[in-house]
């Protein structure tokens, strides 16, 4: 849009008035909220706002909503660019969002849907999340990257993080994937697997993995540096409604909440997939990936006693459940 002013502190009655329009919940927001909203337009009358709720390292967009005769100018996309910016000057790493209608816009500005129970406690908590929104809403969510001014620093700052791209692994992708995953064979207890996979071994696996057990991978600066999969949980066909889930990262990645995007993502592809029951093994010795999945809706059901023998150790394997609705 031209000549557009994004200014911050829009008038309350400006503001609801909007959103009512828009059909989006209002009753909720205070001066409190206002603090972190954005509006262009006549203050007024206002042609578009947005807002965001601020919980530490993760935030909620909120609110966005655009006057009709304003539509297709631009004016959204500008208003989510400055809540980011402003996100990412407040030290702001996860950006989380509902819509019941604007799904593909969000998806071309880099957000990506992914299952409600990865959201984290504090966006669970909000009213947005508890009850202003359908259940049928769709969860999305970003990861900022660092402003340009942190960017030399970000080694040091693992909160500040780049930008992460979900989406279905392709062919080219493999030695990628069959890298991250050796990585975990040979210093993790994430996989039993004892000796370093070929591409031409994962190439069989990969084959394996069709339209309704995909996989996905974590692209950041156009490299893969993590991937999850939905694999079939037995050839059996009683068992065609249930799979099992699995995620890898690599080592350096770790900790900066790839794993709980995937994770998300996934299990969201599940749901679309309409399967009933998701399944994750989780050896012991890894309480992240224990936590994890728990954070994600996923039940401890039953522990395999000492199954396993990895770098001279006989270890458990807890096997986890999660019912999707």
């Amino acid at each position: 849009m031209r000549d557009m002013k994004i200014f911050s502190d829009p008038p309350e009655a400006a503001v609801k008035i909007l959103l009512t329009e828009a059909d989006l919940p209002s009753s909720d927001i205070t001066d409190e909220h206002l603090k972190h909203f954005f509006g262009c337009g006549p203050k007024e009358r206002l042609s578009g706002v947005v807002g965001l709720e601020i919980y530490g390292t993760v935030a909620l967009l909120r609110s966005l909503a655009v006057a009709g005769d304003c539509r297709g100018n631009g004016c959204g996309k500008a208003l989510v660019a400055k809540v980011e910016t402003y996100a990412r000057s407040r030290r702001v790493s996860e950006i989380y969002l509902l819509t019941t209608t604007a799904e593909r816009f969000f998806e071309r500005l880099g957000y990506t849907r992914i299952s409600r129970e990865a959201a984290p406690q504090a966006i669970r908590r909000t009213r947005e999340f508890t009850d202003l929104c359908p259940s049928s809403s769709s969860f999305m969510m970003k990861v900022m990257p660092a402003p340009p001014l942190l960017q030399a620093t970000q080694n040091q700052d693992r909160s500040m993080k780049p930008a992460i791209l979900i989406r279905r692994a392709e062919g080219a992708d493999l030695d990628a994937i069959t890298e991250i995953y050796n990585e975990a064979i040979l210093t993790t207890t994430a996989t039993f697997d004892m000796q370093p996979k070929s591409t031409a071994d994962q190439q069989r696996w990969f084959q394996s993995h069709d339209e309704r057990h995909p996989i996905l991978v974590a692209v950041i600066d156009g490299k893969i540096e993590g991937w999850a999969s939905l694999s079939k949980w037995s050839d059996r066909r009683a068992y065609d409604d249930t799979v099992e889930l699995s995620f890898y990262v690599k080592s350096e990645f770790r900790g900066r909440g790839i794993g709980r995007m995937l994770k998300g993502a996934i299990i969201e592809e599940a749901r679309q997939l309409h399967f009933h029951t998701l399944i994750a093994r989780v050896a012991e010795g890894n309480p992240e990936s224990l936590h994890l999945n728990e954070s994600a809706g996923f039940v401890r059901v039953g522990t395999l006693k000492e199954v396993g023998r990895k770098f001279g150790k006989l270890l458990d394997v807890h096997i986890l459940q999660k019912i999707l609705e």
